[in-house]
C-alpha cells in the first residue's frame, strides 16, 4: 500500500526547520571547535562547517524520508528536542508523576518538559498500567534518556536524523536505556503532550 503523500506547506515547514537546525549545529560546531582550541569565535566560524556539512551529516535524504515521527525530532532545535526527549523518558513513569510529593522534583521535571506537558504526562499516567519506571534525577539526563530509549527502539530510522539529534545533544545515547518499546506508544500521544508541535507530530 502506497503512503498517502505529505501536503506541500507541511513539507515546506519541515524544510525550513531543517535548514535551521543545520545552520544552527554549523554555528555550533564552529563554536566547540574554536574554545577546543582555545581560540576567539570569529564571524563566519560557521561558513566551512555549513559547507562540509555532508561530511557531518552524510548523504542528504528527501524531507518524505522524515515521515516517521521520530525521525521529525531532528527539525526541533535544541531545547525543544531536549524537551520532547525528557517528555520521552518520563512517559513509562508516567504513572508515578501524580505521586511525587517533593516540590522540588516536581519543579525539576515541570521544568525539563514545560509545564502543561508536564500535566499532560500526569492525565495521561491516570491511565497508564503500572507505576512505571521512577524518573531519574537532572534535565540532562532525562533528554540522554529520552535519547537512549529512541535508539534502543531503533525508532530514528534516517541516519541524517539520527546525526542530528545526536550532534544537537553533543554526544552519544546513553547505552543503557531505562525501559524499551515505548517511543511508538509516546510518539503517538506526542500532538497532545505538546501541542505547540502540531506542525510537526499532527
Amino acid at each position: 500500500m502506497n503512503a498517502v503523500p505529505l501536503p506541500p506547506e507541511r513539507l515546506a515547514g519541515w524544510l525550513a526547520a531543517y535548514e535551521r537546525r543545520v545552520a544552527a549545529l554549523a554555528a555550533a560546531l564552529g563554536e566547540r571547535a574554536c574554545r577546543r582550541l582555545g581560540v576567539p569565535v570569529p564571524p563566519g566560524a560557521e561558513r566551512p562547517w555549513y559547507g562540509a556539512r555532508a561530511d557531518w551529516l552524510g548523504a542528504p535524504a528527501p524531507l518524505s524520508s522524515f515521515g516517521p515521527h521520530a525521525n521529525r525530532l531532528a527539525l526541533l532545535d535544541e531545547d525543544a528536542l531536549r524537551r520532547v526527549l525528557s517528555a520521552l523518558r518520563l512517559y513509562p513513569a508516567r504513572g508515578a508523576l501524580r505521586r511525587i510529593v517533593s516540590g522540588a522534583q516536581r519543579r525539576l521535571l515541570a521544568g525539563a518538559v514545560g509545564e502543561q506537558a508536564f500535566d499532560t504526562l500526569v492525565r495521561l499516567g491516570l491511565q497508564a498500567p503500572g507505576a512505571g519506571a521512577a524518573p531519574p534525577d537532572g534535565a540532562d539526563a532525562l533528554a540522554a534518556g529520552g535519547h537512549a530509549m529512541l535508539v534502543a527502539d531503533g525508532a530514528l530510522t534516517l541516519d541524517v536524523a539520527a546525526r542530528l539529534v545526536a550532534l544537537t545533544l553533543q554526544g552519544a545515547a546513553d547505552a543503557r536505556p531505562a525501559t524499551t518499546g515505548a517511543s511508538t506508544p509516546f510518539l503517538a500521544d506526542a500532538a497532545l503532550i505538546f501541542p505547540e508541535f502540531t506542525w510537526l507530530f499532527g
